[in-house]
C-alpha cells in the first residue's frame, strides 16, 4: 500500500516536472515575443498622462488582454477607486483579482502588467493549488495604482 502511494507521488512529480519544462519553453518563447514588441511599451508610455490622472481604461483593457494571452481565467476582478489624495496629490486605487492558470502564465501576466503600467504595484499575491498533480493554480492578486492629478 505504501509503495503504491510512493509510486503515485513519483508519477505526479514526473508530471509536474514535464509541465515545468513545457512552461520554461513557453516562457522563453514569450520573452522573445515581448522583446520584439518594444512598440507596445512606447504606446503605453504615450498614454501615461491620462493614466496618471486616474484613467483606468488602459489598465483594465490590458488586464483582461494579458490574462487571455496567458490562458488565464479571470474569476473575479474588483476595482476600488481612491476617494482621498495625500498632500503630494497622489491617490491610490486598488484592484483585487482572482485568476486561475499555470504558474508560468501567472508570472508572465503579472510581469507584463507591471512592466507596461507606471504607477502600478503588486501588493499581495496568494497561490493555492487543489492537489499536487493539478497544473492549474488559483491566485489572488492585489494591485495598487498610484495616480496624480493637477493641484
Amino acid at each position: 500500500m505504501m509503495a503504491a502511494g510512493a509510486l503515485y507521488g513519483y508519477s505526479a512529480l514526473a508530471s509536474l516536472h514535464l509541465q515545468n519544462q513545457q512552461d520554461a519553453v513557453e516562457l522563453n518563447r514569450q520573452r522573445a515575443r515581448l522583446a520584439s514588441s518594444a512598440g507596445l511599451a512606447q504606446q503605453h508610455a504615450a498614454q501615461l498622462p491620462s493614466q496618471l490622472s486616474g484613467d483606468m481604461s488602459p489598465l483594465l483593457r490590458d488586464f483582461h488582454e494579458f490574462a487571455l494571452q496567458q490562458d488565464l481565467t479571470v474569476a473575479e476582478a474588483r476595482y476600488t477607486p481612491s476617494e482621498s489624495r495625500n498632500d503630494a496629490g497622489l491617490a491610490r486605487s486598488r484592484i483585487d483579482a482572482k485568476v486561475r492558470g499555470s504558474y508560468a502564465g501567472v508570472k508572465r501576466f503579472t510581469a507584463s502588467l507591471l512592466a507596461v503600467h507606471d504607477g502600478l504595484a503588486l501588493d499581495s499575491l496568494s497561490i493555492r493549488r487543489g492537489s499536487a498533480a493539478d497544473p492549474k493554480l488559483d491566485v489572488q492578486l492585489i494591485f495598487s495604482l498610484y495616480s496624480r492629478t493637477a493641484p
